[in-house]
């Protein structure tokens, strides 16, 4: 009997190339997103040692310039802050995409692999079918075999 070939190999290594590519966008926005909450903490924490330098020993010096300065920079610290939240958003929205579009991948992938794991089933059924067909086959040679020599003694007796 022939060996197993699986009808729709071609599209299941297509299906896991994309999935694979899918996978690999994924990471890459994900690794994107880690960089950009990496910075926002950075920045978070700029801010936070910043607000506690302007309570501690110097503060009770009251210099216009200084406290202006301060402010400028502490609205500075708030805006970019703002401005990476705002790109986190924008990131986690692309990667709530590619999550659904490799999950999508692997689904299809499934559902191929699913199939061929059903048409392998079948092919052995089919195989085991053939080999006992061929053993009965042999069975009954040997067995008519057997019986013709028998009889050949019989008659030569």
């Amino acid at each position: 009997m022939k060996r197993f070939r699986y009808r729709f190999q071609r599209i299941l290594e297509i299906k896991e190339g994309l999935e694979k590519s899918c996978r690999a966008e994924y990471a890459e926005i994900m690794s994107l997103f880690n960089k950009e909450t990496a910075q926002l903490e950075y920045v978070n924490g700029v801010k936070n040692s910043h607000m506690r330098s302007d309570r501690g020993e110097n503060a009770l010096r009251f210099n216009i310039e200084l406290l202006r300065t301060g402010a400028n920079y502490s609205l500075m610290l708030h805006r970019k802050i703002e401005e990476q939240k705002q790109q986190i958003g924008q990131i986690e929205s692309i990667l709530e995409d590619k999550r659904k579009n490799l999950l999508e991948a692997e689904k299809e992938r499934r559902i191929y692999e699913k199939l061929k794991e059903r048409d392998y089933r079948l092919y052995l059924t089919d195989y085991k079918r053939e080999e006992r067909k061929r053993l009965d086959e042999v069975g009954e040679r040997i067995h008519h075999g057997k019986l013709s020599a028998s009889k050949e003694k019989l008659e030569g007796i």
